[in-house]
């Protein structure tokens, strides 16, 4: 093993928090009191400052730098500033080069008192090539030679680290490729990378493709990294992108322990908003220090790379029962997620200098799996039309599920049980359960907030009749009760059952007697809001 220090707990700007509205000029000194020991902070290790499709301002990345310095925070090793910066490709690269230009200006105001560089790395989301990773290399290498002939600044010698984030599940399953390349790509072209961290995104390979399927790839590219890792004797430090609800990833302290044993090699992983403003105050601080502890005890742990080639089918066989329902729904959810009230400064999908997700489109999976119905099912998917509405981000998408009762979580997962079953046999149960541990509870606390018959409203009949299918066989194979639990799951079912009616009139399918009023569109996102506080996230 290397002996770089490598974080562990990674602070986000997510708008995932029902409880709290963070604006960008709060985000400098939230950042300071993360990255604090306890009991002035979290004691969180890394600050992921993000640019991706967020009205970022472009000094924020000096001034969370700065702000740490001025509290003695001593900047490296283990304790980085981190931004995300925007895609080329989806935004512009206009946005990214201004992210870029950020860090550098960092390192210029930090340099003499930090007594080097401040920010050695930088987030590319949606990575799908590694052209696109030496494309930020070249880039950033342009803009450090401007820093040195205008101020003097020391070059870094190794220049910016990409860490490509890999997200949705075609991309996950050829991380094994994409790295290889890459690492290939930095060899021919003189680029130093002394080791490789890789982020790997639970939350929109859920979206686009379900949540067993988000986690099974995410499985197998743990086992891809590091495989290409030992090839070219670079060691790889997976960082897992994920939230607190289980559509999401399912992070929170009574969860950690089945966290880490799903994804087994995780080195960092994403503390994002629901957990430190949602929760107990004393959670997200003892959750750090036990994940660092964890991780700590398990370096060297990896996912046994036997199991690679049936985790990829396995994310095949979910992916195609989830998306078979997802694309009936897709198109009603994109107008519920306009509801759905936006707790940090970021671009709105109708905004031209944004983007939006597209509908999935998972032909590459064809060639994954042996089964040529899966393949022809496959292929008709891949020819689905775009929606005529852009896609939700993965945040809004959930938080809109769960207000009319429909946890995004069994979208596809019963189905896909039964015909795992059908195809590997009835000790398929338990297998399942050392791939994905922590399955029946994350379902269990899923169904707490249940409640078809308020989805029936909002819903194609023939999108409930598969709901149904798969929310009888979970129950029947994984032996979980679904439903509320105690007098607080009574109430939030209470509440969203008044809800419906509001979400249904501002969507232009409710009663005429609530009138034309923006008041009630006004009110409906304030119940959202107390819902998301309810069960601990927004999405």
């Amino acid at each position: 093993m290397s002996d770089v220090q490598i974080p562990v707990a990674m602070l986000t700007q997510h708008p995932d928090a029902a409880s709290r509205y963070i604006s960008v000029q709060e985000e400098p000194d939230e950042a300071v009191r993360g990255l604090m020991p306890p009991p002035e902070g979290l004691g969180a290790d890394e600050i992921m400052v993000d640019f991706e499709g967020k009205l970022t301002p472009y000094h924020q990345t000096s001034q969370v730098v700065l702000a740490l310095l001025q509290h003695g925070v001593k900047l490296g090793g283990a304790i980085r500033v981190t931004p995300r910066a925007p895609s080329a490709d989806k935004e512009n690269v206009f946005r990214q080069l201004m992210a870029l230009m950020s860090i550098v200006e960092t390192n210029v105001q930090a340099y003499r008192p930090l007594g080097g560089i401040a920010v050695r790395e930088v987030v590319v989301p949606m990575t799908q090539t590694a052209d696109q990773l030496v494309a930020v290399r070249r880039r950033f290498r342009s803009i450090e030679d401007l820093g040195l002939e205008e101020f003097g600044l020391n070059p870094s010698g190794e220049g910016i680290q990409p860490i490509p984030l890999i997200e949705e599940v075609p991309p996950l399953l050829g991380t094994g490729a994409l790295l290889r390349e890459y690492l290939q790509l930095c060899r021919w072209s003189g680029y130093e990378t002394p080791y490789l961290r890789v982020m790997l995104g639970h939350s929109d390979s859920a979206l686009g493709y379900g949540m067993v399927a988000a986690a099974f790839s995410v499985r197998a590219a743990i086992i891809d990294a590091f495989e290409v890792g030992d090839a070219f004797d670079c060691p790889v430090y997976p960082i897992i992108g994920v939230g607190s609800l289980p559509f999401r990833g399912h992070l929170t302290g009574p969860s950690l322990p089945d966290f880490l044993e799903r994804f087994p090699g995780t080195s960092t992983v994403t503390i994002q908003s629901a957990i430190r403003y949602d929760h107990d105050p004393a959670e997200a601080p003892a959750m750090i220090a036990e994940l660092r502890k964890r991780i700590h005890q398990g370096e060297g742990r990896r996912p046994d790379p036997t199991d690679r080639d049936v985790l990829a089918e396995l994310a095949v066989l979910f992916s195609v029962n989830y998306l078979n329902t997802f694309h009936k729904f897709a198109q009603a959810v994109a107008g519920l997620s306009d509801l759905v009230p936006e707790q940090r400064d970021r671009l709105t999908r109708h905004s031209p200098v944004s983007y939006s997700r597209q509908m999935p489109k998972p032909g590459r999976l064809a060639e994954m799996v042996g089964s040529e119905a899966l393949r022809e099912e496959l292929r008709l998917l891949d020819q689905m039309p775009e929606l005529p509405v852009p896609l939700p981000r993965a945040i809004s998408f959930t938080a809109s599920l769960y207000s009319i009762g429909l946890p995004p979580e069994f979208i596809g997962t019963g189905r896909g049980l039964r015909a795992a079953c059908e195809l590997y046999g009835e000790s398929f149960i338990k297998d399942m359960r050392r791939w994905f541990p922590g399955l029946e509870s994350a379902l269990s606390f899923a169904g707490r907030y249940l409640d078809l018959d308020v989805a029936k409203d909002f819903l194609p009949r023939e999108v409930m009749h598969e709901l149904r299918q798969d929310i009888d066989a979970v129950e029947e194979l994984l032996n979980v009760k679904l439903g509320p639990q105690d007098e607080d799951d009574q109430f939030y079912h209470t509440v969203l059952r008044a809800l419906s009616p509001l979400l249904l009139h501002a969507l232009g399918r409710g009663s005429s007697r609530l009138g034309t009023s923006r008041e009630e569109e006004t009110m409906a996102r304030q119940w959202v809001i107390k819902l998301g506080a309810l069960r601990g996230c927004l999405g």
